[in-house]
């Protein structure tokens, strides 16, 4: 009787710390991985973290990483995931109110989003039928109109396309250069806007695609275009290790030089 009992009641204990060891190792390594996980998703981290305190609340370790991550003044949440493509997003981008938003993907599709997250157009490519007006293989790059009343992609096609944001209709295309576009910008203030491509041109257009000036001088594919606040100048960088400053008239007035290491990015 009381033997067993006592032996009932140890086995018990034995039991109950074995799992709460089990519970401590567990969240203890969610932790870990959240705080990996932090360096590149803060939203997943937390949730990672949530998680792990979820299992044993009262551990230590666990509750140091949710404070680091909680408390940091680098840290931002994303509200919501928006997961309409089947491969990855080359570009994103704002119109100028915030209203709409819109993604190119390498699935040849163009979505128009609006400022919930919800689809209020597709622009589907080759790949989805002869019937569809999109890019004939990945979209590469996406700008809104300063008005934001058209939407403009770009692609390896070395085309460019003009969508109007409310019906949806294709309204103007044309082929922008021989090789992928790679980049796509707006003037501001200006009816004009800009690509750059692999060929290693960047050309300044018109809305309805005519073509005002070409800035040549890269020996490498362009990465990206930046243009200043007051539209007057452009700035062109490229994989040939220089970055180039144009005026709006596509004239070159300076050349940054790298030491010949590509320049991804550039900005005002």
């Amino acid at each position: 009787g009381i033997f067993a009992l006592l032996k009932y009641q140890d086995a018990e204990k034995a039991r109950k710390t074995a799992e709460a060891n089990e519970r401590r190792a567990t969240a203890t390594a969610l932790a870990a991985r959240a705080w990996e996980i932090y360096s590149y998703d803060h939203t997943l981290a937390s949730r990672v973290v949530e998680a792990a305190l979820q299992i044993d609340s009262q551990n230590q370790e666990v509750l140091q990483i949710l404070g680091r991550i909680v408390n940091s003044p680098q840290t931002s949440f994303y509200q919501k995931v928006l997961g309409a493509h089947n491969f990855e997003i080359n570009d994103a981008a704002f119109s100028s109110t915030g209203k709409f938003l819109a993604t190119a993907s390498h699935d040849q599709k163009v979505i128009l989003w609006d400022a919930t997250g919800q689809i209020i157009h597709q622009y589907r490519g080759k790949l989805s039928g002869a019937s569809h007006p999109g890019h004939d293989g990945p979209v590469t790059a996406v700008v809104f109109s300063n008005d934001e009343s058209e939407l403009y992609s770009a692609g390896v096609d070395g085309m460019v396309k003009v969508w109007n944001t409310q019906s949806g209709a294709l309204a103007r295309e044309w082929k922008a250069h021989r090789q992928h576009v790679t980049c796509l910008t707006v003037i501001p203030g200006f009816s004009y806007l800009i690509t750059g491509s692999k060929d290693r041109s960047a050309i300044i257009w018109d809305k309805q695609g005519n073509q005002i000036a070409t800035m040549i001088g890269h020996q490498a594919e362009i990465t990206d275009i930046a243009v200043s606040q007051n539209g007057q100048q452009i700035l062109t960088t490229s994989m040939d290790g220089t970055a180039r400053l144009w005026n709006n008239q596509g004239l070159l007035l300076r050349t940054f030089q790298n030491d010949g290491i590509a320049i991804m990015a550039g900005t005002f």
